[in-house]
């Protein structure tokens, strides 16, 4: 618990510098957090910091980019293994 507070925090405090790395964590955490019972650490402690519809936009956006490159390192005929963003 205190691990995943600790990384809103720092989602938080970084603003508009967010990486699709940290919303990707934040977005496991979150999967971790939701079979559990933990509503009120959640509403109090990461909720106020992290809004998940946002980390959900820059992932998404992260990964088209990605896919994009990769269809295009193809179509080149020089496959990558990873993405650079």
């Amino acid at each position: 618990m205190l691990r995943v507070t600790r990384k809103a925090r720092r989602i938080r405090k970084k603003g508009v510098n967010r990486t699709a790395y940290d919303c990707r964590q934040m977005l496991s955490y979150k999967g971790w957090l939701t079979p559990t019972d933990t509503y009120k650490m959640y509403k109090t402690r990461i909720k106020p910091y992290v809004s998940f519809r946002h980390l959900r936009q820059i992932v998404g956006n992260a990964q088209r980019k990605e896919n994009k490159f990769k269809r295009e390192a193809v179509a080149c005929g020089t496959e990558m293994k990873t993405a650079v963003i």
